[in-house]
């Protein structure tokens, strides 16, 4: 046992309950949330769900743009000395 905590459990999944499993899925964890009501939860599940797109969408934007940077900075090293 590492110690690392991987997964958080939510009780409500109301405002804060969402807002906890933003934080924690944003930082990496698992999150499973627990709710009396299904629609809260749904609710919860389809916020998560954006937030869990846009940064799969930035880190591909990122990743790319970093990409481009390096091979920009090869291509004009490579002109000036002259491969």
């Amino acid at each position: 046992m590492s110690g690392k905590i991987e997964t958080l459990g939510v009780f409500g999944s109301g405002t804060m309950g969402t807002g906890f499993a933003i934080n924690a899925i944003v930082n990496g964890l698992t999150v499973r949330l627990f709710d009396t009501s299904c629609e809260s939860i749904e609710r919860a599940n389809d916020v998560t769900a954006l937030v869990r797109a846009e940064r799969a969408q930035r880190s591909f934007v990122q990743t790319l743009t970093k990409t481009l940077r390096n091979s920009t900075r090869a291509w004009r090293f490579s002109i000036v000395i002259g491969i």
